[in-house]
């Protein structure tokens, strides 16, 4: 009340009641201090108020606030208050607000109320309330007490400024704590304490540091509660280790602990001590770290770290990992496939039936006097356990189900005494132990099955047996046999001797002198480096001998072995085909194919095909494998007899290049294939349809009989196709081609060629499309029996023709005419000449192609202004560019003028004219004729006859003439004419041109009034009176866009097409004039006249 009336007073008097009554009224539950600091931040303080409750002992204010040497108590306001206090025995109280208190000296009090605190003790036996928000508390030197209860938050006790070895800190939870519940627990280094039904935790820093909460820095030493509980080091650290069926992570600390992470996947590490722990259920992790722990990772797929000293790690149910570390430790992966890592000491693995598929690796550990056992339950003997290498493994293998362990690095440098070797001795329950030898001959031992034996770095002898295996001799010399089976054979290192066996094997040799048999089958042979005999044998086999001088073994069925060794590039090597004893020279037959020497035996399909043999043409090349043959009976071919004996031809089919000298290769009979490689060679064909390649240098090629293809190649050759359908190419250079008899394909390629053609070479075709140099000078050389006044020269499309007289032999020369110039780039012959000295140039064969005659002609211009008449018969003309003049003549002719201004006059006949593009002028002449104008302002005059004229595009103007004709302007202003005595024409006038004026003009001597309009469907009739003479236009009453915008009469005036309805109307009033009447009669004028001059302007 007091409070109410003057809020200043009222504190004051609140100040004295707390001063002399305080610890009466908190007995009775009534705290002066909060009910202070609530007041001193709401009431006004002035200088006066202020100085008397200084004097009262009782410090209010805001901001940093200092207190004196005196026991004071300090109270904050609202707002973010320092407070710190002075020498005494203080009281501090922080308000709302983020406040720091600091103690300093003395046995203080602090209160942080609300907000998010800070709070110092300093030097003292203090006490340190936070209160509600989320406070962090620093008892610093002396016994301090820390205050927590329900609503305060997430507190955080931190006192490592204090690390005096006797200090006794006390948490202290408020009324109304019980110890139930509050749950402990470890949080790296911190213990944090949770209360239920709630977010209010304090945590503990640094409790346990070094894994002990006898630690310095820890700030707690005691947990109390209001009921006078107490909990000491010993049992909070036994609270915070007890696990939940959750996912737990915990942490021993110093000592022998017991941790059982039950349910869920778990990581538990025991810290130092002879720790005990148990993963249970769930993928756990398990840390033994310092001291000879037990870890059971129980049920799932656990992780085990046994840490330091002589640990015993029992996996248990799943796929577990075991790592012993440090310390002779023995790991047991139980059921499930396992990973076993003894890691450094003298460790001992378990392995027996039902653990499933452990593997055992320990390279961690490369220590050389390291003594790892493996050691098997009771349940296996001896007689059970199968062994066998894989790779650097060695794998024992458990009969009658899929146990088995794996033991990495056995065979690591092909030797178990290697540094990575996890396992020193195998031990059973009998007392059995099978030493590193015994295990090795164990190993190496072969099966009927597939096998995959590894030798050691010794001599070693492998022997697979039945099935398709593997053999590895390793270091030394080793003999392997294969067996039966498709084998593979390796000797590696050392003086190996490899036998595949029956089967398709592949065999190896490795570095060092090494001796093959391939043995039955198709075998695949390769010596590798050193100097190695290799024997097929049986079947078709290939055989490389790699780096080193190599000999071959080949003999009578042996099959079809292929020889290379591309792989030795070596120019000083000398390799040997030796010819088993039972084969003699004689029957032995020598072929080039391709880039290969192939030898044969005679009786039989043997052969061994030499790769590379004649690679560049040259027996001396660097990839050649053999460099010498031998038979038994001491005879021997040099590179130079190989190639001798190998381009022989035969009466078949021979397939023959020569080196690169100059070559003279005859095919004989027989389709052949004939290559001269490099150097002036000569290719003669003979008989057959033969194949011929000069390549390189200036060769001769004749085809003889057949139909043969010939090749120049580079530089200047003389082809002869001869008798036969050839195909010849000059290739590079400036060749010579006679093609002979038949109808030959002749092609010059790029430089200057001579083509030659007579009587009797048929009908060649000339084409050198391959070259489109623009400097070319190639000939057409007539040969002696042709004379100039015997050869017709036309024109076909592209190409130009030259036909001899008297027969049917003729020459094509294609693309002559191409872009209508024989000046482009692709013409084959840029003159023809003749053997008495007669030359026809572009120009001079262009004029004779384009001369017409008395028959049906088939002309087309060049890009100028040409001038064709095509005379008599049906002609067919085209000017192609340029202004051009064409005159049909008499027949039915086609002309077409293409690009320019051309004039076309189609003369007597039925014709078809079309102009093409640009203006240009038509005359149909007699006949029925068609007239396309087509693109430009054309004139189109179809003359006598019943004619079609069409515009096109462009302003046209089209006249019909006599006759019944058909005209149609299309798009454009195009001109209709009709005149007396033109007959009935039809105007169809389709255009869709918005703007357009089309007339219909009439002759000089028809008058407006001598114009009869009428009707007849959706046309428009426009007669001469008097006359049987009519233009019809086709839908001029159906769309608009069939109407003609002007009609011009032979006097002048003008009628619009608007207009033509006035006339048409008055006109239907009347029949037409009679014949004869060539003006209006007397009674007509009355209604007519009027009509006529309102609308003719």
């Amino acid at each position: 009340e007091a409070y109410a009336n003057d809020p200043a007073n009222g504190l004051l008097g609140l100040v004295e009641l707390q001063k002399y009554q305080g610890d009466a009224l908190a007995s009775l539950g009534w705290s002066g201090a909060e009910r202070i600091v609530a007041w001193a931040g709401e009431a006004p303080l002035d200088a006066g108020t202020q100085a008397h409750l200084k004097a009262l002992g009782l410090i209010v204010g805001s901001g940093q606030i200092a207190g004196t040497a005196d026991g004071d108590e300090i109270f904050g306001q609202g707002g973010n208050d320092s407070i710190s206090a002075g020498s005494g025995d203080d009281q501090l109280y922080g308000g709302g607000g983020h406040d720091t208190l600091s103690g300093a000296n003395g046995n203080d009090t602090l209160y942080g109320g609300e907000g998010d605190d800070t709070l110092y003790g300093g030097n003292g036996n203090d006490i340190l309330d936070g209160a509600a928000g989320n406070d962090r508390l620093y008892g610093n030197a002396g016994n301090d007490t820390y205050l927590f209860g329900h609503g305060d938050g997430q507190d955080t006790i931190s006192s490592d400024y204090d690390t005096s070895p006797g200090k006794y800190n006390v948490l202290q939870f408020k009324a109304g704590v019980a110890p139930e519940e509050v749950a402990a627990r470890r949080a790296g280094n911190n213990l944090v304490l949770t209360l239920a039904g709630g977010s209010d935790q304090v945590t503990v820093t640094l409790f346990f540091d070094d894994d002990s909460p006898s630690n310095a820095y820890n700030p707690v030493q005691a947990v109390r509660f209001a009921d006078g509980t107490e909990w000491t080091l010993a049992q909070i650290v036994a609270r915070a280790l007890v696990t939940t069926t959750g996912e737990d992570s915990i942490r021993g600390v110093i000592g022998a602990d017991v941790l059982d992470g039950g349910p869920g996947n778990d990581t538990l590490s025991g810290a130092a001590g002879n720790d005990m722990l148990y993963g249970g259920e769930g993928s756990d992790k398990l840390y033994g770290e310092g001291g000879a722990d037990l870890l059971d990772g129980g049920a799932g797929s656990d992780t085990l770290s046994g840490g330091a000293d002589n640990d015993t790690l029992y996996g248990g149910e799943g796929n577990d990992s075991l790592y012993g570390e440090g310390g002779a430790d023995v790991l047991d992966g139980g059921a499930g496939n396992d990973w076993l890592s003894g890691g450094a000491g003298n460790d001992t693995y378990w392995f027996g039936h039902g653990d499933g598929q452990d593997t055992i690796s320990s390279d961690s550990d490369s220590s050389s006097v390291k003594y790892n056992v493996l050691q098997f339950k009771a349940g296996v003997s001896p007689d059970e356990v199968s062994v066998r290498r894989s790779g650097n493994d060695l794998v024992l293998t458990l009969a009658g189900g899929t146990d088995r362990v794996t033991v990495n690095y056995f065979f690591h440098s092909d030797s178990p005494s290697n540094t990575y070797n996890p396992v020193q001795v195998v031990r059973f329950a009998d007392g059995t132990e099978w030493t590193p030898t015994q295990l090795v001959e164990r190993a190496l031992a072969s099966t009927d099955g597939t096998d995959s034996l590894r030798g050691m770095s010794g001599a070693d002898v492998l022997d697979g047996g039945l099935g398709n295996d593997t053999l590895n001799g390793a270091a030394g010399n080793d003999t392997l046999y294969g067996g039966e089976g498709d084998d593979s054979l390796f000797g590696e290192g050392g003086e190996d001797v490899l036998d595949g066996g029956v089967g398709n094997d592949t065999l190896k040799g490795g570095a060092d002198d090494d001796t093959l048999y391939g043995g039955e089958g198709n075998d695949s042979l390769y010596g590798d480096a050193g100097a190695d005999v290799l024997d097929g044998g049986a079947g078709n086999d290939w055989l490389s001998g790699g780096v080193g001088n190599d000999t071959y073994l080949f003999g009578h069925g042996d099959g079809q072995d292929t020889i290379n060794s591309d792989s030795d590039s070596s120019s000083g090597k000398y390799n040997v085909l030796q010819f088993k004893a039972g084969v003699a020279p004689e029957e032995v037959a020598a072929q080039r194919s391709g880039n290969n020497l192939v030898l044969t035996l005679a009786g039989g399909t043997d052969r061994v095909t030499v790769e590379y043999f004649f690679y560049s043409d040259s027996p001396s090349n660097t990839y050649n494998p053999v460099q010498v043959v031998r038979f038994a009976d001491g005879t021997e071919w040099t590179p130079a007899q190989l190639v001798e004996r190998a381009l022989t031809n035969t009466d078949g089919a021979d397939s023959l290049r020569g080196m690169s000298g100059a070559d003279l290769l005859d095919g004989g009979m027989g389709h052949d294939t004939l290559n001269g490689a490099a150097g002036n060679d000569t290719l003669y064909g003979g008989e057959g349809n033969d194949s011929l390649q000069g390549e390189a240098g200036a060769d001769v090629l004749d085809g003889g009989v057949g139909n043969d293809t010939l090749k120049g190649g580079a530089d200047d050759d003389a082809l002869y196709g001869g008798e036969g359908n050839d195909s010849l190419y000059g290739e590079g250079g400036a060749d010579m081609l006679d093609g002979g008899a038949g109808n030959d394909w002749l092609s010059g390629g790029v430089g200057n060629d001579t083509y030659l053609f007579g009587h009797g070479d048929g009908q060649d075709t000339i084409n050198s499309d391959s070259d489109s140099s623009s400097g070319k000078y190639n000939v057409l050389q007539f040969k002696a029996d042709v004379a100039p006044g015997e050869v017709g020269v036309r024109r076909s499309g592209n190409s130009l023709v030259l036909t001899l007289a008297g027969g049917a032999d003729r020459v094509t020369a294609e693309y002559f005419f191409y872009s209508d110039s024989p000046s482009n780039t692709y013409n084959p012959v840029q003159v023809v000449r003749f053997a008495d000295g007669t030359e026809w140039t572009l120009a001079q064969l262009v004029e004779r192609a384009l001369a017409t005659t008395d028959g049906a002609d088939s002309i087309r211009g060049l890009n100028g202004a040409d001038l064709f008449d095509g005379d008599l018969g049906n002609d067919t003309l085209n000017g192609a560019a340029g202004d051009d003049t064409l005159y049909g003549g008499e027949g039915n002719d086609s002309l077409q003028g293409e690009a320019g201004a051309d004039l076309l006059d189609g003369g007597v006949g039925n014709d078809t004219l079309k102009g093409g593009a640009d203006d240009d002028t038509l005359y149909g002449g007699e006949g029925n004729d068609s007239l396309y104008g087509e693109a430009g302002a054309d004139v189109l005059d179809g003359g006598a006859g019943n004619d079609w004229l069409s515009g096109g595009a462009g302003s046209d103007t089209l006249y019909g003439g006599i006759g019944n004709d058909t005209l149609e302007g299309n798009a454009g202003n195009d001109i209709y004419r009709f005149g007396r005595g033109d007959g009935q024409d039809t105007v169809s006038d389709y255009d869709t041109t918005s703007g357009n004026t089309d007339r219909l003009v009439f002759g000089e001597d028809i008058a407006a009034d001598q114009l009869w309009f009428s009707r007849s469907g959706n046309s428009l009739l426009v007669g001469v009176i008097g006359t049987g003479d009519r233009v019809t236009i086709n839908g001029w009453y159906s769309n608009s866009t069939y109407r003609v915008e002007e009609f011009h009469a032979g006097d002048g005036a003008v009628l619009l097409y608007s207009q033509v309805d006035a006339l048409v109307s008055a006109m239907a009033a009347f029949s037409p004039p009679a014949a004869g009447e060539t003006s209006l009669p007397g009674s007509y004028r009355e209604t007519l006249d009027a009509v006529i001059a309102a609308n003719w302007q």
